[in-house]
C-alpha cells in the first residue's frame, strides 16, 4: 500500500501483487525515478482527498504499467511528470500502459511537454469524467485499444485531443478546445463511434 512519500530511486513492481493507494495519497518522483509495475494499480482517492502523483524537482519520469490485470485510478492527479527516458529506453509520454486494461474516473493528467500526455497500447480502455490538458503534442494516444471514452474534456494539446489507430473505441460527450491540430484523429484500420463531441 503507498502512502504519501518521496521516491527517489526506480521502483520496479513484479507481477503477482494488488497495489493500493488511499485517498490523500502524495508520490513525489524526484531523482529522474519511475514507477514500473507489472502488477495492477488501485488507486483511488476522493473529490476531497485526490491522489496526487507529482515531481517536486521537475524530473519525475511517470509510470509504466505493463502486463498487468486492469487498474483502476479514481480521483487521481497527475501534474508535470516526464516521459521514461533511460538506459536506450525511451517512451513517447509520462503515463504508458501496454497490455495493462485500464478504468479512470475522474483523473487528471496535466503539464507534459512530451509527444503523448498518456499513450495505452493493445488494451481494453474505460475513461470517463477525466481531464487532459496542458501537453506538448497529442492529449491521448490509443494505439489497438477497445472500450469507450466519454464525458471527459481534452484541452490545451499542441497536437491532436485524441489520436487512435488500429482501436475499436465509442467517443461520447466529450469537448476538445484550443489544439494545435485535431481533434480526433483516427486511423490505421480504426472503427470509431462517435457521440455528442464538440471541438
Amino acid at each position: 500500500t503507498f502512502k504519501s512519500s518521496v521516491i527517489n530511486k526506480d521502483l520496479v513492481i513484479p507481477k503477482g501483487y494488488k497495489v493500493l493507494a488511499q485517498e490523500g495519497t502524495v508520490i513525489d518522483l524526484i531523482n529522474s525515478s519511475l514507477i514500473l509495475s507489472y502488477s495492477a494499480l488501485d488507486f483511488i482517492g476522493s473529490k476531497e482527498k485526490p491522489i496526487k502523483i507529482i515531481s517536486s524537482d521537475k524530473t519525475g519520469q511517470g509510470l509504466v504499467v505493463q502486463y498487468a490485470p486492469v487498474s483502476n485510478f479514481k480521483y487521481v492527479q497527475i501534474d508535470g511528470l516526464n516521459a521514461p527516458h533511460k538506459d536506450g529506453w525511451q517512451l513517447t509520454g509520462p503515463v504508458n500502459f501496454y497490455e495493462s486494461d485500464i478504468n479512470f474516473d475522474n483523473v487528471v493528467i496535466s503539464n507534459i511537454n512530451y509527444e503523448d500526455t498518456i499513450n495505452i497500447v493493445r488494451s481494453n480502455v474505460e475513461i470517463k469524467t477525466s481531464v487532459f490538458k496542458d501537453w506538448l503534442s497529442d492529449c491521448f494516444d490509443g494505439d489497438f485499444i477497445t472500450g469507450i471514452i466519454q464525458d471527459s474534456l481534452f484541452m490545451n494539446c499542441g497536437n491532436d485531443g485524441l489520436d487512435i489507430s488500429g482501436s475499436n473505441i465509442t467517443i461520447k460527450n466529450i469537448k476538445a478546445e484550443n489544439l494545435a491540430d485535431k481533434g480526433i484523429s483516427v486511423g490505421e484500420k480504426s472503427y470509431a463511434s462517435i457521440i455528442n463531441v464538440e471541438i
